[in-house]
């Protein structure tokens, strides 16, 4: 771990640490870097040589890269001038302790120049001294002085193994031969002159030696160039954000970079095929003219992968199923790793675990990570290629491609006071749509919920970023909780433009909840006419119950009705803010569902839906809330932590369809 190594007294000596530490945080769409210890920085315009300087970022839920690259635009003159390397808080420190021993070496290497030229200039002042027949002690602490009291205060002497500084170095010197040559009265001044003269010429000569020795070493540990590698950063800018771009929603995300064999490719994923978009895309990109660019329509792309995830399933059915203890190691290194890799690899969407990985051509079983990537083929400017290993696991490079079931069919409901689960809702004129999932109410009757539904946050939030990285509740939440986040049915956008609202959100969480970093992205929504009907109440499902290979089932506003797989509950994904935004989400520790190979089970504006497992008696139970989705596979977050600190109880009403 890298320590501050700073005295604020003084200014920094040559061959120490000097650490500036800083922030960066996603207000909207822009980066903010924010200042930790605004007194550290003046230590930064020191004027002495050979000093580390090191800027300490830290960020979460934005790219190392993008945020390097907001620290860089903020202080560019002070970190070229004084050549600060910037460190990320989740990258390996090798190239920092390289730069601290490519410092120190060189504050010693200076140090032995110096000496080398204080014996050097010493050697030529015994030449030129007036030889004498004999000599006492006064007259050799006399030359000695005259010799070696050249230097600079930093110099330093050793004599015996004991270092001395300059005002004693003479004088020790002096000492020495004094004891060697005064055994038998007072030598001849000659001789004493002549030992000076070995003594100053053999530590030339084995000085010489060792800073030859240290200047190899130090190309060794010499650490990269640094502005080369913000030159690459600054390649990931490929198009300017503006107004021009919002006539394009087609265009869902982006990225730029090289593949192995150095070809530059910058990659476009499309909801749909967009002819305009691509030519605005390309003509207004600032790429090289070699750039390759590559356009998909995610909606055409998906029948490819699950074509590839097909293949992997039918092997993974085959394959022994991973035991319990492995599963939990797994889990565990997801938990701990899976932060630094999204941060680190911008290509990362999804982590997960599997009994098989790919090696060339070859299916073989084995337990490993499952790293899901927009393309595996394409290293982001800046980045380094995926890890092949996470904490001695191996790993397995997947592509797919996620996002959040918010999307731009018939309300199965009868009243639109009441909404079913699976209905249509959004928030007030607001173009998108999602569903709803568990209907609910309190068990305390004096409790202000009394009925509702919960539905995924980032459906029924306006801000729910703010929420994410507050890492807040709503009722905690001083920038939301005063605002009223009314939820409409059907969606303004399935309506026709019309906003009949039927209630309100009182809670909603949507982050990593808790010290087990479980994935949530849930709002409780209060409906504004209770209904009033008998009903039934469903237990939530336990988790310990629960096994690989069940069936689930789960009703959403776009897909309606579906069954799918139950896999595991260690799933982790990455969805990304927007388009042209620097920060995404992440969300550790989800159910995977996997589609059946007879229909998808989850799409766009099926976000909220509720999903049951099916038992073996038939019996449905609640699972979870379904908010986000890769082409493979659907993450669900759990809801018994939820149901049981709201005080909630899930309900099926007779009437209901």
């Amino acid at each position: 771990m890298l320590i501050k190594n700073i005295n604020r007294e003084h200014l920094v000596k040559p061959g120490e640490v000097c650490v500036f530490e800083l922030d960066v945080i996603n207000e909207g769409d822009q980066l903010v870097v924010i200042q930790k210890d605004n007194c550290s920085q003046k230590l930064f315009y020191s004027n002495e040589e050979n000093i580390a300087r090191i800027i300490l970022i830290r960020s979460d839920s934005i790219p190392v890269i993008e945020a390097k690259l907001a620290v860089y635009r903020n202080y560019k003159h002070l970190i070229i001038q004084r050549n600060i390397w910037l460190q990320h808080e989740y990258e390996e420190f090798d190239e920092v302790a390289k730069l601290i021993a490519y410092e120190r070496l060189s504050s010693i290497c200076v140090s032995i120049e110096l000496l080398i030229n204080v014996f050097t200039i010493g050697l030529s002042r015994i030449n030129s001294e007036p030889i004498g027949k004999q000599s006492t002690t006064e007259d050799i602490k006399t030359v000695c002085n005259k010799t070696f009291n050249i230097a600079k205060d930093e110099a330093v002497g050793l004599v015996n193994c004991n270092f001395y500084q300059k005002g004693e170095w003479g004088d020790m010197i002096a000492q020495f031969i004094h004891e060697k040559f005064y055994v038998n009265g007072e030598p001849e001044i000659a001789d004493v002159l002549n030992e000076i003269k070995k003594i100053c010429q053999k530590t030339v000569d084995d000085l010489n030696n060792i800073l030859r020795g240290l200047e190899d070493f130090l190309l060794k540990v010499q650490p990269e160039d640094q502005s080369k590698v913000i030159e690459e950063w600054c390649k990931r800018e490929v198009i300017q954000a503006g107004p021009a771009l919002q006539k394009y929603p087609s265009i869902i995300q982006f990225i730029a970079g090289h593949t192995k064999d150095g070809q530059i490719v910058v990659k476009v994923y499309l909801r749909n095929d967009d002819k305009e978009a691509e030519s605005y895309f390309k003509n207004g990109s600032k790429m090289l003219k070699d750039t390759k660019f590559e356009f998909v329509c995610v909606n055409k792309n998906s029948k490819a992968i699950l074509k590839e995830v097909e293949k992997i399933t039918h092997h993974e059915k085959r394959a022994p199923a991973i035991d319990r203890s492995t599963l939990a190691k797994l889990g565990n290194v997801i938990q701990e790793e899976g932060i630094k890799i999204y941060a680190q690899y911008s290509n990362v969407i999804g982590i997960g675990i599997s009994q098989v990985r790919c090696v060339g051509d070859m299916i073989i079983n084995e337990p490993c990570i499952v790293l899901y990537c927009l393309d595996k083929n394409i290293i982001p400017f800046g980045e380094k290629p995926l890890p092949e290993s996470i904490a001695g696991w191996p790993c397995d490079i997947r592509e797919d491609f996620v996002m959040f079931g918010k999307c731009p069919r018939p309300c199965p409901s009868p009243s639109l006071n009441f909404p079913e689960s699976g209905c249509s809702i959004g928030i007030p004129s607001v173009d998108s749509a999602g569903s709803v999932g568990f209907l609910v109410e309190s068990k305390n009757p004096i409790y202000k919920m009394q009925c509702g539904f919960l539905t995924a946050s980032h459906v029924a939030i306006d801000g729910f970023e703010v929420l994410y990285h507050h890492k807040s509740l709503l009722s905690m939440n001083h920038l939301l909780s005063t605002r009223e986040h009314c939820i409409v049915h059907p969606s303004w956008l399935d309506s026709g433009n019309i906003d009949f609202r039927i209630g309100k959100v009182v809670e909603s969480f949507i982050g990593n909840y808790g010290s087990n970093k479980r994935g949530l992205d849930f709002a409780l929504v209060k409906n504004h006419i209770c209904r009033q009907e008998e009903k039934d109440t469903l237990p939530v499902a336990d988790d310990r119950q629960l096994f690989d290979g069940m069936s689930v089932i789960k009703t959403g506003r776009t897909t309606g009705t579906t069954v799918g797989v139950l896999k595991n509950n260690t799933l982790s994904v990455r969805v990304n803010k927007s388009f042209l935004s620097r920060g995404y989400f992440a969300f550790f520790n989800c159910y995977a569902i996997e589609n059946t190979s007879n229909e998808i089970f989850f799409s766009e504006g099926d976000s909220g839906s509720g999903v049951f497992v099916k038992e073996s008696d038939g019996a449905l139970k609640p699972l979870g809330i379904a908010f986000a989705f890769l082409n493979s596979q659907t993450a669900v977050c759990r809801i018994d932590e939820i149901v049981k600190s709201l005080d909630l109880t899930i309900v099926k009403y007779r009437t209901s369809p």
